[in-house]
């Protein structure tokens, strides 16, 4: 079940990127962001309603801690405008995998900071990876050139 839950989130990444891309061109970046949001909001909406779910504690939040957790609306409002932007200008196969670098080094910063942690395997695989995007974007240059 996890195995097909990491497939189709994978897939829905991608068709949302695109979708999302395509609907920036057709009306502005902004409208676009917004239309996404507010989806996303309805959607999560009647998930809640319908799952007779009571809100969670930190859906009101009695400290600034808790309010902290909704920087990531902001920070997910300039991702999609940032993605609405780039996708139309790069292949799929690199935006993917500029995800997974963001991904890879997001989860090392998180556990650095959260956890104490550093684990040089994930950020030499991480660098690997990022030279091997680098690589293959000045193959794709030369050629095209």
């Amino acid at each position: 079940m996890a195995f097909f839950a990491a497939i189709t989130c994978g897939i829905t990444v991608i068709i949302s990127r695109t979708t999302n891309a395509q609907l920036s061109k057709h009306i502005s970046n902004r409208a676009s962001t917004f239309y996404n949001y507010l989806t996303g909001g309805i959607v999560s909406l009647i998930v809640l309603l319908i799952s007779k779910e009571i809100a969670p504690s930190w859906v009101f939040p009695d400290n600034i801690s808790g309010y902290l957790m909704y920087l990531g609306g902001i920070v997910g409002v300039f991702s999609i405008l940032l993605s609405n932007y780039i996708t139309p200008k790069i292949s799929a196969f690199q935006l993917t995998i500029i995800l997974f670098i963001s991904q890879i080094f997001t989860g090392i910063i998180i556990d650095w900071l959260r956890y104490d942690t550093l684990s040089i395997g994930k950020v030499i695989g991480g660098i690997l990876v990022l030279f091997g995007l680098i690589y293959n974007t000045y193959i794709d240059y030369k050629q095209r050139n």
